[in-house]
């Protein structure tokens, strides 16, 4: 039995109403979904971070993830893989050292090459993943390399400008031997 309010509505309006319903939930859900961001940014100032730096990199990147979320496919395929990733180059660094209250260049020294290292691994983890799809490997790999660089520029922070760039070395160096490697052997994996 139809609604009363419903029953008399015209063809378009009543799919003006359930598109407006569909991209709400898809909405919702994306919202749901990005639910890691604040969490590594919490993490991240727990770490030493500081907070005005770790809001101005959270909350642009909380943004770009609902938005990709909600769109979905390759783009939205790709978030959760970035913020996998990037959690090597967010916690590295404040767990070398506390440097809260500042560092001494040694210091500073450990933290910026933990950043390489941590750049590292994230690159091989997405270079890995996206070499690995049949279809949309270049739009799943560009998302998820944005976000991990984007999460993990939070922690990389603690070293400075050189500990971002140091980071970003670090994820061309493992990113473009891991899809190497993982084009030329075995067969790809469908995309999911």
């Amino acid at each position: 039995m139809a609604r009363p309010d419903t029953a008399v509505l015209p063809l378009p309006l009543l799919r003006r109403r359930a598109r407006r319903a569909y991209e709400s939930a898809r909405l919702g859900r994306a919202l749901v979904e990005a639910w890691p961001v604040p969490l590594a940014a919490l993490l991240c100032l727990r770490l030493g971070g500081s907070g005005t730096h770790v809001l101005a990199l959270a909350a642009p990147l909380l943004g770009a993830s609902v938005l990709l979320l909600w769109v979905g496919r390759d783009y939205g395929r790709g978030v959760w893989p970035g913020l996998a990733a990037g959690i090597a180059p967010l916690v590295l660094p404040g767990l070398m050292l506390d440097c809260s209250g500042g560092c001494s260049p040694g210091a500073q020294l450990w933290c910026q090459s933990s950043c390489v290292v941590g750049g590292v691994v994230a690159g091989i983890l997405v270079g890995w993943r996206a070499a690995r799809l049949t279809t949309g490997s270049v739009r799943f790999g560009l998302v998820a390399a944005a976000v991990a660089l984007s999460t993990g520029a939070m922690g990389c922070l603690l070293g400075g400008v050189l500990g971002v760039a140091g980071m970003v070395v670090g994820f061309a160096l493992g990113a473009v031997p891991a899809i190497v490697l993982a084009s030329s052997g075995a067969p790809a994996a469908p995309a999911p």
